[in-house]
């Protein structure tokens, strides 16, 4: 055999490939606090455990660095609502981080006044925000924006917060400590729904409101 053919030199488990003590010294090596930052800017970009999809060119978008949260009380059984609201959300988390959070609803009985009901639902709802999170509570009696309005009311509240909790209550709706906690208050319709209607229809008009922030073809 031709011993002028050497081997490549064997990669060891430390990946510095066999070379001698006084050389692996001079090695660089990435240090934790680099790592950290490294980590950090991932997240900024959206791409922290593949919970959110973000496009790399967001160009520092605050809009497209938020995360939400949205919290229901109670569990829907209608298969088409479930469909929906996973069918929105996943086409959400291209473009941000959410989250959603179902809280025990309290049976309304007969002898259970609404107002009791409510303020029950309602200090579960309280016990479940953090106080750096901006909050917006669905209510009929709330603000009505149309779509491009409510994508621009949004574009503007990002500046300022980079968490934002969107709150559904139950069948009875809201209590009067929730809406007072409450940064803003949105209607989504002068037409009355259901609480479980809500819950599709809020994820939808999400989307739609990033989708007219990035300028994109689904708003018509």
């Amino acid at each position: 055999a031709d011993k002028s053919l050497k081997r490549p030199a064997r990669k060891t488990r430390n990946g510095r490939n066999g070379l001698p003590p006084e050389q692996r010294g001079s090695m660089p090596i990435v240090s934790s606090e680099l790592l950290r930052r490294r980590r950090y800017q991932d997240v900024r970009q959206g791409r922290e455990d593949g919970l959110a999809k973000t496009n790399k060119s967001n160009n520092g978008d605050p809009s497209l660095m938020s995360r939400i949260r949205i919290v229901v009380v109670g569990r829907t059984k209608l298969p088409f609502i479930l469909e929906g609201q996973q069918f929105y959300l996943e086409r959400l988390r291209h473009y941000t981080t959410v989250r959603w959070s179902e809280l025990k609803s309290v049976p309304a009985k007969k002898k259970t006044p609404g107002k009791s009901v409510k303020d029950q639902e309602g200090a579960s709802i309280l016990r479940n925000i953090e106080d750096r999170e901006f909050v917006m509570a669905l209510d009929r009696k709330g603000k009505m924006y149309d779509s491009r309005g409510l994508a621009s009311h949004l574009e503007k509240t990002f500046m300022d917060h980079d968490r934002l909790v969107f709150v559904i209550g139950g069948v009875l709706g809201l209590s009067e400590d929730v809406l007072k906690r409450a940064h803003a208050v949105l209607s989504l319709s002068r037409l009355t729904f259901t609480h479980e209607m809500t819950r599709l229809i809020l994820p939808e008009q999400l989307y739609r409101a990033f989708t007219i922030l990035r300028g994109e073809k689904y708003h018509k």
